[in-house]
């Protein structure tokens, strides 16, 4: 059996994660999918959770330079939960046929540490379009998850023509 491992840093990123997983596995049943959210519960539909995980009381946003989120996610125990997902990911490295990154660089690099060995460091992202985009700027966007779908179909051996 196939095995991918998803890796999402947002609320957003994981809801991406499990629209691929949906596609994916509509091309090809019994694939093993699994998710390791690296903020928040990390609650799917699709894929099966895994890995540590909980929620901070900033909801993950410590980007640029909130110190205060900052500090108050260090306190509720950020630091310690990194620590645990990186073991779960250095852990699971070579289990998985591909591992693939929704999000942004941190995504990325955390993903990378659990790629089958043989598995070249792709970036699998999905730009959200504005809320006010024309149907063309949503048409391109849905295009772009299927191609995010056919690139990990690829890193799992899936006929390139499905």
């Amino acid at each position: 059996m196939k095995r991918a491992l998803f890796v999402s840093n947002g609320h957003g990123e994981a809801a991406i994660a499990d629209r691929i997983a949906v596609e994916l596995n509509a091309i090809a049943p019994g694939l093993q999918l699994d998710h390791l959210a690296l903020v928040g519960d990390g609650v799917s539909e699709s894929l099966h959770d895994v890995g540590p995980a909980r929620a901070m009381p900033s909801g993950g946003l410590i980007a640029m330079g909130n110190v205060r989120n900052i500090a108050r996610d260090v306190r509720s125990g950020l630091l310690g939960l990194t620590l645990a997902q990186f073991r779960f990911l250095r852990g699971a490295r070579g289990r998985y046929d591909a591992a693939a990154a929704i999000g942004d660089t941190y995504a990325l690099l955390m993903a990378s540490i659990a790629r089958a060995p043989d598995q070249d460091c792709r970036r699998y992202t999905h730009t959200s379009a504005p809320r006010s985009s024309s149907s063309r700027a949503r048409a391109r966007n849905r295009g772009r998850l299927g191609i995010s779908t056919l690139r990990i179909g690829a890193s799992l051996g899936l006929p390139s023509g499905v």
